[in-house]
């Protein structure tokens, strides 16, 4: 098993045939997917000269260090090497803070505070609400704030919302904000849409492929 956010993990594929050789020679690494938790499964095929075949797998269990399922009255600090999961229902009173090379899913849970994160290594917000500002930089791995479906549905950010310089790709979705969203200088590809921000607007200075509407706005809209 690894942990959520985990990057690099990889499994070894080794196929060989001593009499009439590979025809499709699965051989090599193939990169295993922990952006979300749960069973991740790779399998791959060997075909010999002569037609013959076979399949192999491998299963990996990506988890989480910590599920928080009940209400932390105080703030909550997410340390390198940790995976945390607010799990559905959970509450924190005060601030969550993610540190560089933390990992942070949160899942219809509750933060009364501010939710910050520099240098994290995944973070995945669906269907939260967050009493204070959401500031996200430097995550290397995908930023997920809604993805707007059934498993990840948008959420309500109470003041303003920052994005920026995150090299993993972003995907903003489906959110209420009820102050200003900044999404700028990501990369890796950036999508915002469908999201209601009270305020301005603005999506600037992203790399990869940027999908920036449409987005309802009540104040300036700034969009590449």
């Amino acid at each position: 098993s690894v942990l959520l956010g985990t990057t690099g993990v990889k499994a070894t594929v080794t196929a060989a045939d001593g009499q009439s050789g590979l025809a499709s020679d699965p051989s090599g690494t193939v990169a295993i997917e922990t952006n979300t938790a749960g069973p991740k499964t790779v399998q791959r095929a060997a075909v010999d000269n002569v037609g013959h075949s076979t399949t192999t797998s491998c299963t990996t269990q990506v988890q989480h260090s910590m599920t928080i399922t009940g209400t932390i009255k105080g703030p909550l600090t997410v340390r390198a090497g940790q995976a945390v999961e607010l799990a559905p229902g959970a509450k924190v009173n005060g601030k969550v803070k993610v540190e560089a090379g933390g990992s942070l899913d949160v899942e219809e849970a509750s933060i009364l505070n501010a939710l910050g994160a520099h240098g994290a290594t995944l973070i995945r917000i669906c269907g939260a609400s967050i009493g204070g500002f959401l500031n996200v930089s430097g995550t290397t791995g995908p930023v997920v704030v809604g993805e707007g479906t059934p498993g990840c549905s948008g959420s309500t950010i109470s003041k303003f919302a920052s994005v920026h310089l995150n090299p993993g790709g972003v995907t903003f979705v489906g959110n209420a904000v009820l102050g200003g969203l900044g999404v700028i200088g990501n990369a890796g590809g950036t999508t915002v849409k469908d999201n209601t921000v009270s305020k301005a607007l603005t999506v600037t200075g992203n790399s990869g492929t940027v999908v920036d509407r449409p987005n309802s706005v009540g104040g300036h809209s700034r969009i590449q």
